[in-house]
């Protein structure tokens, strides 16, 4: 399954760096899901970060044509942070993630493991933020609901006068 290039898994993104408002930048290349570990080093006299257990992402049509389904970068992410959490049982685990893992099913999925791990991660200012949905009461009718009452959006708590922030 190579193609000319040597690289048959390979994707075509939006370059974050060459790319601005009104220019567009698309890249091919490969899309690598790895785990940091912040680590003292002795001797060294600061923190380190050690990139460990990368995954391959493949594109969507690269899964298409072997026939398998296709699994994205967040559902990557939610298998990585199982295997490890299965490694590491005892040990507190803190995710920091950019945006593209602020989906709702990966964030439910590390809440919901046994021992929950936390992640933090950008929202836009302008997220529709919701309570979790209340308990369904015995003998209701209907289908369940799915979301609580709307909160309070980020922009409104950022401009409220009443927000006291600690730095």
């Amino acid at each position: 399954m190579e193609d000319c290039t040597g690289m048959a898994a390979r994707i075509i993104y939006r370059d974050p760096v060459r790319s601005n408002h009104s220019f567009f930048v698309k890249t091919s290349g490969l899309r690598w899901i790895s785990l940091l570990l912040l680590a003292l080093i002795p001797g060294a006299g600061r923190v380190w970060v050690l990139p460990f257990f990368p995954v391959l992402a493949s594109s969507e049509r690269y899964h298409a044509e072997l026939g398998r389904p296709h699994k994205t970068p967040a559902e990557w992410a939610g298998r990585m942070v199982l295997q490890l959490r299965r490694w590491l049982p005892e040990h507190n685990l803190v995710l920091v993630c950019d945006s593209s893992y602020a989906v709702l099913v990966f964030l439910r999925h590390c809440a919901t493991l046994a021992r929950p791990v936390p992640v933090v991660t950008r929202l836009r200012l302008d997220a529709r933020l919701f309570a979790p949905p209340p308990a369904r009461r015995p003998g209701s009718k209907g289908r369940p609901c799915t979301k609580g009452p709307r909160l309070t959006s980020l922009e409104d708590v950022v401009a409220s006068p009443k927000k006291r922030w600690r730095g």
